[in-house]
């Protein structure tokens, strides 16, 4: 009995048998009898896609088997024997298992070697150890700066020319272009004030002071006042409701925003809709600490799935051609 192989579903598999008579001379049967095929050592049997030739290229007692494994017999994860029977052979009837094959139900061969894997056998974490190291190692989400850090990694990585891009880079090369435009403001001021005849304007705030004096202590309307110098009740000239109004802003010193209302002004902003290409603001991070630092699936195959930071939520599903040109970008 022959063994064919492990095959791929769908292989056209060919092998040969002899026959030969009681004193081992080759002889064609008499009768040829039956090649049929059985799965997985079942009754079922059947000989769809077989071609049985005895006596193949005029050879006595060569005989050859063709199996076209197409039908849907011969499915996947099974094994399978060729049985011939009901052939007579030299005056004996003769039944018999000829060959065996299976179809995608054996692991692929793993090569070894001893010397080097029996005295270091390598730990393999698990893909949970994985995905948490490369977390760890590249973002934290309460750490803005280690998200800058990833993204100017990402751009060196892709364009090495760019490896010098780095946050104290960038701090340095802000710092020397803003002393250098501050340098030119200055020296175009210097260079107004220095001609003659120029009156600087006045500031937001002395325009500000001035409104609210001419508006507090006009002629007509001025707030009296005890010997301490402190508004009193007695207004003759009596306030306008601009002037209450004012009064009550300066008098209460405008306060200081709450931890809630903080919290709503950052909201608002992160979620103000279509802040950044039909996405709000918080969509858009996400979008880009999935792509950037989050768990990958996929890679290589031509559709790569990014999930969050969280491990689990798909942010991004990406397609790319043969070399890695994304071809289609889906956002969730």
């Amino acid at each position: 009995m022959k063994y064919l192989g492990n095959l791929p579903a769908g292989q056209t598999v060919t092998f040969l048998f002899a026959t030969n008579d009681g004193n081992g001379a080759a002889v064609a049967p008499t009768t040829v009898g039956t090649i049929s095929v059985y799965k997985d050592n079942g009754i079922s049997e059947t000989a769809a896609g077989v071609t049985y030739t005895p006596s193949f290229d005029g050879l006595t007692g060569v005989n050859a088997v063709t199996i076209t494994t197409t039908d849907a017999f011969y499915a996947a994860g099974h094994d399978f024997a060729v049985v011939l029977s009901g052939a007579v052979i030299d005056g004996e009837t003769v039944n018999a298992v000829l060959a065996q094959f299976s179809i995608a139900n054996r692991r692929a061969a793993a090569t070894f070697d001893w010397a080097a894997d029996v005295s270091n056998p390598p730990t393999i974490p698990t893909k949970e150890q994985i995905a948490t190291q490369v977390e760890t190692q590249i973002i934290s989400e309460t750490d803005g700066n280690l998200v800058l850090k990833a993204i100017t990694d990402k751009i060196a990585a892709v364009n090495p020319s760019l490896s010098g891009l780095t946050l104290a880079a960038i701090a340095s090369q802000v710092r020397t272009e803003l002393s250098t435009e501050l340098a030119r403001i200055d020296a175009a001021i210097s260079s107004r004030l220095a001609a003659a005849g120029y009156t600087a304007p006045p500031t937001a705030a002395q325009n500000a002071a001035a409104s609210a004096a001419a508006l507090l202590l006009t002629p007509a309307n001025k707030l009296a006042s005890d010997s301490l110098g402190q508004v009193t009740a007695s207004n003759p000239g009596g306030l306008t409701s601009e002037q209450s109004a004012l009064l009550s802003s300066v008098a209460s010193a405008a306060g200081t925003l709450t931890a809630a209302e903080r919290n709503a002004v950052a909201d608002a902003l992160l979620t103000r809709a279509n802040a950044v290409d039909g996405k709000t603001l918080q969509e858009a991070l996400r979008i880009m600490a999935a792509v950037l630092a989050g768990r990958v699936t996929g890679a290589g195959t031509g559709t790569e799935t990014f999930k969050g930071l969280d491990g689990a939520t798909v942010r991004a599903i990406v397609s790319t051609d043969a070399d890695a040109n994304r071809t289609n970008v889906a956002y969730s």
